[in-house]
């Protein structure tokens, strides 16, 4: 799983179709999360394009985590 939050000025998180070409986004403003899937990676490029100095409206932090499933239906299993 990606999970992702945006913080400061807002900006076009942007996906492309690997095998169609479509394109698409969703504004991430202030604030805002978004996740996505394993299934959604693979079938799509995604980024948050960078802006020119000219255009840009202010500064902006993204975090982003990453997460695995080691085994279907298993997130973390204790060592004994």
């Amino acid at each position: 799983v990606t999970v992702g939050a945006s913080f400061g000025a807002s900006r076009d998180l942007r996906f492309k179709h690997l095998e169609t070409s479509l394109e698409f986004g969703f504004p991430q403003g202030n604030g805002d999360v978004f996740a996505f899937t394993e299934p959604v990676n693979s079938a799509f490029q995604h980024c948050i394009p960078q802006c020119t100095p000219a255009k840009s409206v202010g500064p902006r932090i993204s975090v982003i985590l990453w997460g695995r499933l080691e085994r279907p239906g298993v997130l973390w299993k204790p060592e004994r």
